[in-house]
């Protein structure tokens, strides 16, 4: 397991109150809507600080990365990177910003232009933000990051087709981390890899997080490997923060119904065991982001639901210092789990 940051690691990077809308049309008139992707997103992430992102399809995770990283424009809410507002208008600051907070994508090979060899694709960032290197210094910088990510500096002069999935995946992390960033978002960066190749590059993520120093912001699907990776996760749900806990705490004794349901939903390799599990499955579909439902947003899915949450948005409370969930029910949900046990 992760080390967890010490109390006095200093953050590096501060969302607030963070909400994307998307302007769309609908219905056969096609008229104007608004679809509210994100909606009053707050965290902290401290240095050296890994954090997960989780939640179902089209929860907002991804949309989440990009209005941090200024990839798409927040409506609303703010972000700082060490200890700066970051200022959306300011092309040198947004230019410096990126220099520092790097990207892996979810898809290894889309993610690669298959136009361009490896040594091109990993110095684009050299190119662009180090101008004074010369070529023959960016060629043996992109040698080094390549033996760091286990690839041999021979391959620069060969394209993304030739790669593997894991190969074009370590090319990606390569070309994010060259220029020595502070933050790394991985968005679903293994989702798309076999099992075995999978626990490679998370193997690998955690090495460099080590060697580097990175925080990282961890987006995925795969809660095991979520719980291998992270120090804290946060649950997404139609855009808005279900619970944001430590790593352990959230999966020994989650305290929201949705989190609950996702962990549930992991397979366990103990046929025996999987028996017996007590399951809550989530039901019916997710609603639409266009329309959501009033009060809490889980409502018409949650086996715990009653009338004040059909009503009224739940306060982000807190169960611990470090422990905050969105449900007006917690407190009866974790003593009800506390006599079941």
């Amino acid at each position: 397991m992760n080390r967890p940051p010490s109390a006095d690691s200093a953050g590096v990077l501060s969302v607030t109150q963070l909400s994307v809308t998307y302007p769309v049309r609908r219905g056969w008139l096609r008229r104007p809507a608004d679809l509210l992707a994100l909606k009053d997103v707050s965290f902290e992430l401290r240095a050296g600080e890994t954090l997960g992102i989780v939640g179902e399809s089209g929860c907002g995770k991804s949309t989440l990365a990009r209005a941090i990283l200024q990839l798409v424009a927040p409506s609303a809410g703010s972000v700082s990177w060490l200890g700066q507002p970051v200022n959306p208008e300011s092309r040198e600051q947004l230019r410096a910003l990126r220099a520092g907070m790097q990207i892996v994508f979810q898809d290894p090979l889309a993610s690669l232009d298959p136009r361009m060899a490896v040594l091109d694709i990993v110095a684009e960032p050299l190119r662009e933000h180090r101008r004074e290197l010369s070529a023959e210094q960016r060629a043996q910088l992109v040698a080094a990051m390549l033996s760091r990510v286990g690839l041999s500096p021979e391959v620069m002069r060969r394209f993304p087709h030739e790669f593997s999935g894991g190969q074009c995946q370590r090319i990606g992390i390569a070309r994010a981390l060259v220029l020595e960033p502070r933050l790394l978002v991985c968005d679903e960066p293994v989702s798309a890899l076999d099992v075995s190749v999978q626990a490679q590059i998370v193997n690998l993520l955690r090495r460099l997080q080590r060697e580097m120093g990175l925080s990282m912001l961890f987006i995925s699907h795969n809660l095991a490997v979520v719980r291998h990776l992270s120090q804290r996760v946060l649950v997404l749900y139609l855009g808005r923060v279900m619970e944001l806990a430590p790593r352990d705490a959230l999966f020994e004794a989650p305290r929201h119904p949705y989190t609950r349901a996702l962990l549930d939903a992991i397979p366990l390799p103990d046929p025996v065991r999987a028996r017996e599990r007590e399951v809550n499955p989530v039901r019916g579909e997710v609603p639409s982001p266009i329309d959501p439902p009033g009060g809490c947003v889980f409502h018409t899915r949650c086996n715990w639901a009653q009338a004040r949450c059909v009503s009224e948005e739940p306060l982000f409370e807190p169960v611990t210092d470090a422990h905050r969930v969105a449900c007006w029910r917690w407190q009866e949900i974790a003593a009800a789990r506390a006599e079941a046990e």
